[in-house]
Formats: structure tokens, sequence, C-alpha cells
């Protein structure tokens, strides 16, 4: 799996973010209501305050409000698609991701404390963000996994796992859009899956793992992210923890990335 292929994916993905936002309903003070004012309830008072300026001259703006947002993910997909502008690229994808999951998910109501990871927490947009720092180039590594990525996967699996046990133990059944799934077993494919990925000789099993969860949890709990509804604006976290595993799974590590050659300098193998 090389990187440019998730690169390429993530690039994808950012761009039908954008053309979601191309729907005439984002145009309307509809788009600020559904998206953001729903955020406010039970945030800590620094958030509220935040959101409520967000809200303030969102409403008062709606065309250029929605088409800052349209216009920006759509060149982050279009440069990531390309290959041009990389670095450009990946910064832009990191920095507005970090401004999406702030104002426009609420940090993915973490601070709130009602949060799920079958649901769509830590919430897509810092799934972006992480995609991006594992993608910036290197002449070290393929991806970034070792040096930063990959301990905050295993942090965000676990705290996730963590949840989902907590959930299974007062409510053994998660009723989903399309079945009833029995939230213990999905606690314990989240720990086996970690557990798997905190050893290096398994390290494609557990993403083989986590693929297969997100997928799951993607489908049945998360439906999509329902993108064909009239105010969604992504397909929700599920598909990007696929694609965070799905570059786990076919990464190269530090060293095997690395290799010296006669005359001494260093050449990177695609993973």
């Amino acid at each position: 799996m090389t990187r440019i292929l998730i690169q390429r994916i993530l690039g994808a993905i950012w761009l039908c973010d954008g053309l979601l936002q191309l729907k005439p309903q984002m145009f309307t003070n509809g788009f600020i209501t559904a998206n953001i004012s729903s955020n406010l309830p039970g945030q800590p008072l620094w958030l509220q305050h935040l959101l409520e300026w967000e809200i303030f001259w969102g409403s008062h703006a709606e065309w250029p409000f929605n088409l800052i947002i349209t216009l920006t993910q759509i060149s982050i997909g279009v440069m990531l698609l390309s290959n041009r502008y990389l670095k450009t690229a990946l910064t832009l994808s990191i920095v507005w991701a970090l401004l999406v999951w702030l104002f426009g998910e609420a940090l993915g109501n973490l601070a709130f404390g009602q949060w799920s990871l079958k649901d769509g927490a830590p919430g897509a947009a810092l799934l972006y963000a992480l995609l991006g720092v594992a993608l910036w180039p290197s002449a070290d590594a393929p991806i970034q996994w070792n040096r930063f990525a990959k301990p905050l996967l295993l942090t965000l699996s676990l705290a996730g796992w963590l949840e989902t046990a907590w959930q299974s133990w007062y409510y053994p059944f998660a009723t989903t859009g399309f079945s009833t799934v029995p939230s213990h077993l999905f606690a314990l494919g989240v720990l086996g899956a970690l557990a798997a990925l905190i050893w290096p000789r398994l390290r494609r099993l557990g993403a083989a793992g986590l693929i297969v969860l997100s997928i799951w949890a993607w489908i049945t709990m998360q439906q999509a992210g329902q993108f064909w509804l009239p105010y969604a604006t992504d397909f929700n976290s599920g598909a990007l923890w696929a694609l965070l595993a799905l570059a786990l799974y076919g990464c190269s590590s530090t060293k095997k990335a690395l290799h010296i050659t006669g005359s001494g300098e260093h050449s990177s193998q695609s993973a």
C-alpha cells in the first residue's frame, strides 16, 4: 500500500466533502442550525462562546460562509489527487481539519462527555488531520506512523475501546439504523484489534481487524454519514478509521524503509 494511494483516497474524500457543500440547502441558514447550533447544548462555556460567535457570523453571510468551505475543501482534494503542491495541500488539510473539528464538530463532543466511537467520535475532522500528519513527506519512512500517527491512533483506539466497553456494560445492544448490534462483541473486537496493533509482528492483523470494524460501524451504525440528506457534510468517521487502518496495514517501518546506497545516500522504499 503506497503513500500516494492513501494520499489520493484522502484527496477524493476531501473533494466529495466539498461537493456535498454545493447542495442548495447548504447556502441557507438551515445549514448553521442543523450542523452548528445543534452542538451548543451541554458544551463547556468557552466552547459555547466560540460556537455562538461562528453562528452569528455564519447566519449573516450564508453564501460567503459556505462558499469558503466549499472552495477550500475542493482545493485540498484537487491538490492531493494531482500530487502537486503537496506540502501546501497537507498543511491546509491539517489546519482546515482542525478548524472544522473545533467549529463544525465541537471537538467531536469530547468536551461534552457524551461521545461514542460507534457513532463517529472523536470526530471525522480529527482523523483527517491525523492522516495529513501521517502522509507528510519524509526521507525516513513512506508513512509517518512510528513518530506520531501510530501512537495517536493507538490512544484513540484505546479511548474508543474504554467507551465501548462501558456502554456494553449498561447497554448490551446498540440499536442502529439497520440492525441491533451486540455492543459487547464490538468492544471485544476493538480490544482484539488494539492488542494486535501493540505488537509489531501482529501489526497487519490488528490493522485488518480495525478495517473490518470500521467498515462494519460505518455501514450499520453511521449509515455512511447519511450523505444523501440535505445537510450532511461528510461520510462520518468510519470511512476515515478504515483509511487509517489501511495505511497502517500497508506501511513499512522506519528501519525497513531506509537503505544505505553505495555512495552513502539514503533512499526510501515504498510501502
